[in-house]
């Protein structure tokens, strides 16, 4: 018994969530603001970013035509796994980039080139087990007309205070039981 209060209190339970952008609704090429979608919020940043009913990894998606554009995703605490990152262009030259910061302070940073032509490809972070609240990817097109974002992956970690809650819940269970 005392091995499981033990693993419960110090195991860090993590949420795993993709943003798929599949409740975004709309037409093709209608404005992308922002969106809410397993508990994290995309915003438009930079650029201009539109939703893409026509093509995503499966649709839809969220693409820019913009020379530069970015978005941010907040939402607690989280590590960031990886992105689909797609060029519906028959030109290359993508490229993109990934700032991530915990209390304001940046403590992830990573780029590389983009995906060859009429292909969405899985980019994973530079670093995967670096906690986040904040994370801002940015695209540059290029030689291609526009590019896209999709499946998101991202890792809920929860707060301190979120598991000393449970942990507090679990001993008063254990004391409880022993009471009766």
């Amino acid at each position: 018994m005392r091995k499981l209060i033990l693993a419960c209190l110090f195991a860090a339970p993590a949420f795993p969530g993709t943003i798929t952008f599949n409740g975004i609704g709309g037409a093709n090429a209608d404005v992308f603001t922002t969106y809410a979608e397993e508990g994290f919020t995309v915003n438009s940043t930079t650029g201009f970013w539109q939703k893409g009913q026509l093509f995503g990894n499966p649709l839809p998606s969220i693409f820019s035509s913009s020379a530069t554009a970015s978005i941010t995703i907040t939402g607690g605490s989280f590590t960031f796994s990886s992105f689909d990152f797609g060029n519906a262009s028959p030109l290359s030259g993508l490229t993109w980039s990934a700032a991530g910061f915990f209390s304001s302070i940046q403590v992830l940073t990573g780029s590389v080139s983009g995906p060859g032509t009429n292909i969405f490809t899985t980019i994973a972070s530079p670093n995967s087990n670096t906690v986040l609240d904040t994370l801002v990817l940015t695209a540059n097109r290029g030689n291609t007309s526009s590019y896209n974002f999709d499946n998101i992956v991202l890792i809920s970690v929860p707060e301190p205070a979120t598991i000393s809650l449970a942990a507090a819940g679990l001993l008063f269970a254990v004391w409880r039981r022993r009471r009766q």
